[in-house]
């Protein structure tokens, strides 16, 4: 690495973002890097449009896209990456950050090859899934394949490399005259940017879940261990498949989790770090396996973030919308209009119901209750409200339905205002049933 003056550091502010895909916040969720651990709910419970309502700071039905499948270009919307080349910030990336158009204008360094999400090498057969195949039946433990075989140590090395190249970038307030030496060869003069912006998107433990054989060596943990129960009857149809799909999940985790941990360290002090994924997912509860699960418990993801130069943030349940007004407040980003609440403000003694919104419906949460909505056609980009076939009512806590016109009332208000959306809900028939249990809001 090359050496760099303390007095051209001073006065850098950057920022690392690390995203896993499909990393749920259960009871085995732990600070990775001691910094504040929050539990936040995506705004969407798929993954396109949850990233890009992460790194705009817009809810999915403002964009348009709620589903996987838009056109590309609908998913082209100002940025943490433009709004970070505004403000004077050198910006890269690499990996699955976005999940379409990766590459983008704005970024100072250009992602490479390697960030195309291209499966790593060994074991490549088995990782090829035919239509129609259970997803869930396909963890492998590559027993011939070393870590440098898997795309995400590839992108763990890349974003090391990239923190190198950023750092020399952004010696931008150090006295005139101070040079930047590596391998003993003067490279350049100060420049300009203000600090660096680098996002890193890992891809797992995203399905297939291939891992590295000793990874599967560890302490196997029990199907409680890794949240919940994985059912005998479940959409896994063969011999300790349900087992094994949480084995293999949790080593998958723990995998992405040591490539985190090589690229923080080589961060320096001067740089915020945030860890988060794009949304959760199932594991057998309720026979459920995969993502678009619109239980609150298993949408949630982690949010850990570290500021060096900052107290401690409180821990608390908050929104992944919360994230770029937080980051625009910490370096000072001015003029963004942006819905979400910065988290370095007190948290409010009420909070508003948390909406996610999906291609085939959307939910709102509050007051100990979840409402939701379905309509009969799915769309991929979002609609007014029409159609709706199907509403329910349930408490957060035991899932079980609620029948309490008060509640409904004030939750399909509360809908509307979220959505802006003009549409009358008061004759909505309410799905009460006997049974307790939630739906899939959409699909991928």
């Amino acid at each position: 690495m090359p050496h760099i003056s303390a007095r051209a550091t001073d006065a850098m502010r950057n920022l690392l973002i690390l995203m896993a895909d499909d990393e749920r916040f259960d009871e085995t969720t732990k600070p990775l890097f001691n910094g504040s651990l929050m539990r936040a709910m995506p705004q969407s419970l798929v993954c396109a449009p949850s990233r890009m309502s992460l790194l705009t700071g817009q809810r999915p039905h403002i964009l348009g896209p709620v589903t996987n499948h838009a056109t590309q270009a609908a998913y082209l919307h100002p940025s943490l990456v433009e709004f970070a080349k505004e403000h004077g910030w050198a910006t890269a990336a690499v990996g699955k950050v976005f999940h379409w158009n990766e590459d983008r204008p704005a970024y100072t360094i250009r992602p490479s090859n390697q960030a195309s999400r291209v499966l790593f090498h060994d074991c490549a057969g088995k990782s090829q899934l035919a239509p129609g195949l259970a997803k869930w039946n396909h963890g492998v433990a590559c027993e011939h394949a070393v870590e440098n075989h898997f795309q995400d140590e590839q992108i763990a090395t890349s974003a090391i490399g990239l923190l190198h190249k950023l750092s020399l970038l952004t010696i931008s307030q150090s006295p005139i005259g101070t040079t930047v030496v590596t391998h003993g060869s003067i490279v350049s003069p100060a420049s300009s940017y203000r600090g660096f912006v680098l996002l890193v998107g890992f891809l797992r433990p995203h399905v297939p879940l291939n891992v590295p054989a000793s990874y599967m060596a560890h302490d196997e943990p029990t199907e409680k261990a890794c949240h919940g129960y994985v059912p005998k009857q479940s959409p896994v149809r063969c011999n300790n498949c349900s087992r094994d799909a949480v084995r293999y999940y949790c080593a998958a985790r723990r995998f992405v989790h040591d490539q985190m941990l090589r690229v923080l360290a080589h961060v320096s002090n001067q740089t915020m770090v945030v860890r988060t994924a794009d949304h959760g997912l199932a594991l057998g509860e309720g026979s459920i396996w995969g993502k678009g699960v619109s239980f609150s418990n298993l949408a949630m993801v982690p949010l850990e973030i570290r500021i060096p130069w900052h107290s401690p943030l409180v821990a608390r349940d908050v929104e992944l919308l919360d994230l770029l007004p937080t980051i625009a407040m910490v370096f000072g980003w001015r003029n963004l209009t942006l819905p979400g609440r910065s988290l370095l403000i007190a948290p409010p003694a009420h909070r508003a119901p948390l909406l996610t919104t999906a291609g085939c419906g959307a939910s709102i949460r509050g007051h100990g209750v979840r409402f939701s909505v379905w309509w009969a056609d799915c769309a991929n980009v979002w609609q007014p409200i029409a159609g709706i076939c199907a509403s329910e009512l349930v408490d957060e806590t035991t899932e079980c339905a609620v029948d309490s016109e008060a509640q409904l009332a004030i939750m399909r208000r509360a809908l509307r205002d979220a959505l802006g959306d003009s549409s009358d809900l008061t004759a909505l028939p309410l799905n009460v049933t006997g049974g307790c249990g939630g739906s899939f809001l959409g699909h991928a």
